[in-house]
């Protein structure tokens, strides 16, 4: 998608097999109205009873260093090698002139499960955050993401 700024990212997958926390490479994006983040999730294994639990961040960053959650996906049910696939979308543009406190965004790896942050500008960069937890054994799952973003 080269039209009008529009533009198509692949960030890398991350494969999960024991808990721990994984992050893909940053990727940086263009001026943009909206953006949409893919996630393609296999081999989903959850063991609710164990505390088995897999959380994806999709994360913004205005340096590359500090960064704030856009969205939390977590999948904390029990699951057998299953499949999800999922959306996260916004469209507040990067650089808009909307006004933000610090309360407006939450800390990195700190978004409630399953929510989407509101009143935020996206940052220059864009990253996905994956932590899995267990008290026994270990989650698994196979994350590939993609970024989508808009301009018009």
């Amino acid at each position: 998608m080269s039209e009008r700024g529009n533009q198509r990212i692949e960030l890398s997958s991350i494969t999960v097999s024991a808990t721990g926390t994984q992050t893909t490479v940053p990727v940086t994006v263009q001026d943009f109205n909206a953006f949409a983040v893919y996630l393609n999730v296999t081999g989903l294994n959850i063991v609710a009873a164990n505390g088995q639990a897999i959380r994806i961040y999709v994360q913004t960053s205005y340096d590359g260093s500090v960064w704030s959650d856009i969205a939390n996906v977590a999948y904390t049910t029990d699951a057998s090698n299953a499949t999800r696939r999922e959306a996260v979308w916004s469209s507040h543009p990067r650089g808009s002139n909307l006004r933000v406190s610090n309360t407006d965004f939450a800390n990195d790896g700190a978004l409630a499960d399953n929510t989407v942050a509101t009143n935020f500008p996206a940052g220059q960069y864009l990253r996905l955050k994956v932590v899995a937890s267990a008290t026994t054994g270990s989650p698994s799952a196979t994350i590939a993401p993609l970024v989508l973003t808009y301009c018009y």
